[in-house]
């Protein structure tokens, strides 16, 4: 497997947490939209962070029962 490389420093990105939960938000004002589960990266040097790795389906989304409830687990929001 390839792994994603910081341009500016030129060193692969290490793996931090798998299973980091994100919540990505659309719209003009920013609403949720879904709940992911996804890998942090980081680069060793500038400590860049970069999201990869996402699963096939979000764990949640807005309008599933649960969506409150994972949503309060969630560690990064995206755009």
């Amino acid at each position: 497997m390839s792994k994603p490389v910081c341009v500016p420093c030129g060193r692969e990105f290490k793996v931090i947490k798998n299973g980091t939960v994100a919540q990505e938000n659309i719209g003009p004002n920013g609403e949720p939209y879904k709940i992911w589960s996804a890998d942090l990266w980081e680069c060793p040097v500038c400590h860049s962070q970069i999201l990869s790795g996402f699963g096939n389906r979000p764990l949640s989304q807005v309008h599933h029962q649960d969506f409150k409830q994972i949503q309060e687990t969630v560690e990064i929001i995206f755009y």
